[in-house]
């Protein structure tokens, strides 16, 4: 009888902490499903004869936001800097005993790796080349697939019923998997 009853306290005082448990472990989860919404960029240094220029300092900074990051390259002239913000960016290559490079009109998207090479022409670091006018930056290096869908998209494209998740479908690669339930529209049947 006193056993029936403890077991009965143990499980009635248990009720309340199971919604508490459940909340905790959902707030400690890992978010491993949420999108990347940030970019990064690589690339490597040279001199004018096309010979690797370690310890450059080469500087990205944010136009909408004005945040800036530094790195310096390696051994090899590579560099690559990550989680970037999304937006155009301004790249300031400098080194003693070079004139300092700034490339303008680096606008990234959502995971996207850019890769931005630059070339040092010999002089005194106060001297400045200037590059604003230049081909788009072309994403070589991954295969990921990510897009965003924009407001003008969503305002615009007709979806039927209105269902957010047809948005998925606008971005590459992105295939509709019909559920069992549903007619297959290859065949006519379920």
């Amino acid at each position: 009888m006193f056993r029936e009853r403890s077991i009965l306290r143990i499980q009635r005082s248990c009720r309340g902490c199971i919604p508490i448990f459940g909340l905790l472990f959902f707030a400690i989860m890992p978010t491993a499903g949420q999108a990347q919404v940030t970019a990064s960029i690589t690339g490597n240094v040279v001199d004018a004869t096309g010979a690797v220029v370690r310890d450059v300092r080469v500087t990205v900074t944010s136009m909408e936001t004005g945040a800036t990051r530094t790195v310096t390259t390696d051994d090899s002239g590579n560099y690559r800097v990550l989680s970037l913000p999304l937006g155009p960016q301004e790249l300031k290559a400098e080194k003693q005993g070079f004139k300092s490079v700034v490339r303008m009109g680096v606008s990234l998207e959502v995971g996207q790796e850019a890769v931005v090479n630059f070339r040092l022409a010999p002089g005194e670091l106060i001297q400045r080349i200037s590059v604003s006018e230049q081909a788009p930056v072309v994403n070589v290096t991954t295969a990921s697939v990510s897009g965003m869908v924009d407001e003008r998209q969503i305002k615009e494209l007709p979806l039927n019923g209105r269902d957010w998740l047809q948005l998925a479908l606008l971005q590459p690669g992105a295939n509709f998997n019909p559920g069992q339930n549903q007619l297959d529209s290859r065949h006519g049947q379920r």
